[in-house]
């Protein structure tokens, strides 16, 4: 169930002691919601370029970032 999967992901953040972890657990979750790719960034104001606000840039398939 997605709800469960959800909490739970967000219980074990808790737990974790380092970032390569945490995000290891979260492509871990997304990938099992059915995502392929995972990008975290800013919001770009009219004109900006997104690149330089991505926070991460992760696939849930390989658990790697870029």
């Amino acid at each position: 169930m997605i709800d469960s999967d959800v909490f739970d992901f967000v219980e074990r953040c808790r737990r974790h002691t380092a970032a390569e972890q945490l995000l290891a657990d979260l492509l871990d979750t997304v990938k099992s919601l059915g995502f392929e790719h995972l990008i975290l960034s800013g919001v770009p104001l009219g004109g900006q370029k997104l690149a330089p606000m991505v926070e991460l840039n992760g696939s849930a398939i390989t658990r790697s970032v870029i």
